[in-house]
């Protein structure tokens, strides 16, 4: 962080800023880059050739050979740092720990100053190291001592509650009694020791070990507070106080664990339920409501000339993509039954509000009503709209009744299944909220969003986006798995190579829907498409 104070305090010594840049270089072990600080179509962000940790570039390699690497270090040296290079052909660079440094007259010493030739051993199995390879300084002790951090004990941090303990006693049973007050739990336990106890011979020590004995509440989320004691100075085994306190703080344990399950209960309970007319679909008598959503309204146009689309009951048309043009002259040609809903997308940047502001306007201005929103700042460009209904895609967090009842008050009243839900989950809000969830039968999630062109960084050029012709690829990934990777105004989305296919489960009030965006279909594609999502939600 003293690096970026300083840099806006303009509070840097002289040459200090070089340092604190080269420490950082050392620390995340990453390339230097401007990002998008200066221009969106930067795109020298991505490095095509090497992946994982660099460092610090501390020299060059002068001459390797006989388990010996040679070179002038640009940067302080000291023994157990680390070094690593860029290997040809590999992805990943191979590193080492300097376990000796040694200088051009044999010496051998711990720390070498910038600007000294040194010598270092390589380990064994070390792949060849050509002459003029670039070292980069990926571990340093020096670094390492000017940000020192001290790992934090949680338990020092742990929050405890204080207890009273009080001992009745007798020659023939001890009574205890433990109370303690929770946050807004009030709880309490007790405990009884029946035997023969004799006088104590030393009871002027009895009051130590009692608190001895009754301090020691280990990992428990107790600290005792005050002990009292009623009776004579009696003896008892330290081994059965032991065991009196492990008692008292177990049932004490429990009962704090039942009065948090409690007032969870209570607090969930409390959550109003979300029924199915709050979403209404507005679909004709005993037809079951099939969602489609796409951001290609002339395809669908092209594999529809007629606009009546097979079960649909609510089209969701994603603007942005596409100009109002063929958005009408789908609308035109659509069948009353079907219900239209305009989408804004999940990514929004700043050039892109002008032209979508616009979209909305246009849509607002005939009439149309239904909306739905793939994040909040989607609500603040449909702000002062009246009467509308709106509904939340999978983006927005929908993981939890809490949750819903957080966005049914900003007014939205249908919900989209997260792909990242569990079964066992999705159950369960179902079954509280019935018919207020909707279930991608047909889906493209993205594994990744990016303004960083992967073609300008393999490449290392960029036509620039009038003269580019870049538009979907397939790809590999690292892990051997197929990938699509589509380019959109210069805004990049990786998706799988297919699109999921999800059948609707059986028995669960969830509505379906089928999801075609992003990548670019087929007329007869997307036909079939639609015929494969609606048998998955036929009964099974």
């Amino acid at each position: 962080m003293n690096y970026y104070r300083k840099q806006l305090d303009h509070s840097f010594a002289s040459g200090e800023q070089e340092r604190c840049a080269q420490d950082l270089r050392t620390i995340f072990s990453r390339p230097w880059t401007g990002l998008y600080l200066r221009s969106k179509a930067h795109r020298d962000v991505i490095d095509p050739v090497a992946t994982g940790h660099r460092g610090a570039p501390v020299g060059r390699v002068e001459h390797a050979e006989r388990g010996l690497l040679r070179f002038r270090t640009t940067l302080p040296l000291e023994i157990h740092d680390g070094l690593q290079f860029e290997q040809p052909g590999e992805t990943r660079p191979y590193g080492f720990a300097i376990e000796e440094i040694r200088l051009p007259g044999g010496n051998r010493v711990f720390e070498a100053p910038a600007g000294s030739r040194v010598q270092v051993p390589l380990p064994p199995g070390t792949p060849r190291v050509e002459t003029g390879t670039e070292l980069f300084l990926a571990s340093s002790q020096a670094v390492k001592r000017r940000y020192r951090f001290d790992m934090p004990n949680p338990r020092d941090f742990r929050r405890r509650f204080p207890v009273d303990v009080r001992l009745v006693m007798s020659e023939t049973r001890i009574n205890a009694t433990a109370t303690a007050r929770a946050g807004d739990h009030d709880l309490s336990a007790s405990a009884v020791l029946d035997g023969s106890f004799p006088p104590a011979r030393k009871p002027e020590t009895l009051p130590d070990t009692l608190q001895a004995a009754f301090s020691k509440l280990g990992d428990t989320p107790f600290e005792l507070r005050h002990l009292a004691l009623d009776g004579p100075a009696l003896f008892i085994p330290v081994s059965r106080l032991n065991a009196m306190r492990r008692d008292l703080a177990a049932v004490l344990e429990q009962r704090l664990r039942d009065a948090r399950e409690q007032r969870t209960e209570k607090v969930t309970a409390s959550i109003p339920l979300l029924t199915s007319d709050l979403c209404p679909l507005t679909s004709p008598a005993g037809t079951a409501p099939f969602l489609l959503k796409t951001d290609q309204p002339s395809l669908l146009l092209e594999a529809y000339p007629g606009g009546d689309i097979p079960r649909v009951t609510e089209l969701i048309i994603e603007l942005g993509r596409e100009s109002t043009a063929p958005i009408d002259a789908l609308l035109a040609r659509l069948p009353d039954r079907t219900a239209v809903r305009f989408a804004l997308p999940a990514v929004t940047r700043a050039w892109d509000r002008e032209p979508l502001t616009a979209h909305i306007r246009h849509f607002l201005d005939a009439g149309h009503r239904r909306w739905e929103a793939a994040n909040l700042s989607a609500l603040e460009l449909l702000l002062g709209a009246a009467g509308l209904d709106l509904s939340a895609d999978w983006p927005l967090y929908t993981l939890n009744s809490a949750a819903l009842a957080e966005l049914r008050a900003q007014g939205l009243s249908r919900f989209t299944v997260s792909p990242e839900d569990t079964p066992e989950n999705i159950a369960a809000l179902a079954a509280r909220h019935p018919f207020a969830l909707v279930w991608p039968v047909h889906s493209d999630p993205p594994l990744f969003i990016s303004e960083s062109c992967p073609r300008a960084a393999r490449t290392g050029t960029c036509p620039g986006p009038d003269h580019c012709d870049f538009t979907e690829e397939s790809f590999i990934s690292k892990a051997g798995e197929p990938i699509r990777i589509i380019n959109r105004h210069c805004r990049f989305t990786t998706l799988r190579q297919t699109p999921q296919l999800r059948p609707l489960p059986p028995g669960l009030p969830l509505v379906p829907r089928a999801d075609f965006l992003c990548r670019r279909w087929s007329p007869d594609a997307i036909r079939d498409a639609i015929r494969t999502a609606i048998r998955t939600c036929q009964p099974r």
